[in-house]
């Protein structure tokens, strides 16, 4: 298979979110392709959250031809072309590894993101054991792009009634299998907790959480953690990349069960960091496949 129709066969159960997306459509298919060529026959696929050097390194020892990442390729936070981002040490490893090893490397992000029940957002919320809660959207930014507002990338869930303190404890608990051994927290933990705000990936904003009217909310950033505090707003922070994981790992287990002509490899990024208390005796390492 091509990696065009890799991606075409991804894109038939995802719903059009960016401007010049149309689901089930040829045009303009390569400009998913980061790097590489997008012509070439590949039989065996590798899947993960983040191209790292370290995971590219492993597609390469399982002789996959095709990397698919959720996240960018080279510089951060945009899909930057590697000419704009060549001073950039990681972005140049990464090139380097990719050339070596010939892989073509296919972008797999807001696709995947809404897919029903086993993309991104639909994981994550099962996860957390809410699939079955009522749901409204949360109010978009003003500031984001036409296209994110008109797509639901947080909800406000209204779930069993709980202490912020108990619900804190669940979210750890759910965290812990997929690297995080802590959350951080903001907030009483005696609030009770009645309606939740939850978003997809970083699309995590804590006013549209509040204005919302969520009694609490899960992030992925610690942007506005005292704007929070003073409003008496509380907070949960889950790693970005531990809260997508298992979505990522559902499109590797769908490529395979619907793609018999291709052999695919899960690789497991693992979580960023590790918290440390005052307990800790300093010997614990965070999951080796998170380490460049």
């Amino acid at each position: 298979m091509k990696p065009y129709e890799i991606m075409r066969h991804i894109r038939a159960l995802s719903l059009p979110v960016a401007p010049d997306e149309k689901p089930f459509d040829d045009s303009g298919m390569n400009r998913h392709v980061s790097y590489g060529d997008p012509e070439k026959e590949v039989r065996t696929v590798a899947v993960a959250m983040e191209s790292t050097p370290r995971a590219l390194r492993e597609a390469h020892r399982l002789g996959c031809e095709l990397f698919i990442a959720h996240h960018q390729t080279f510089g951060y936070g945009s899909d930057s072309p590697f000419e704009d981002c060549k001073s950039d040490p990681f972005s140049a490893l990464k090139k380097a590894v990719l050339d070596e090893s010939g892989m073509t490397l296919l972008r797999v992000h807001e696709s995947w993101d809404l897919v029903p029940e086993i993309g991104v957002f639909d994981t994550w919320i099962r996860l957390l054991g809410f699939e079955h809660c009522p749901w409204e959207p949360c109010q978009p930014v003003p500031k984001w792009e036409p296209w994110i507002r008109r797509a639901v990338f947080m909800k406000k869930l209204t779930i069993p009634p709980v202490r912020f303190g108990e619900l804190s404890h669940h979210i750890a608990e759910v965290v812990a299998p997929y690297g995080q051994n802590g959350v951080l927290v903001t907030g009483d933990a005696d609030t009770r907790v009645r309606t939740l705000g939850v978003g997809v990936g970083g699309i995590t904003d804590v006013r549209s959480y509040y204005d919302s009217g969520c009694d609490a909310g899960i992030i992925t950033s610690l942007s506005e953690n005292y704007w929070a505090d003073t409003v008496g707003f509380p907070l949960i922070y889950v790693d970005h990349i531990v809260s997508e994981l298992q979505g990522l790992k559902n499109l590797a287990d769908y490529l395979t069960a619907t793609l018999p002509e291709i052999t695919v490899h899960y690789i497991d990024n693992g979580c960023l960091f590790k918290v440390v208390t005052a307990a800790d005796d300093g010997r614990s390492k965070p999951s080796a496949m998170a380490q460049a």
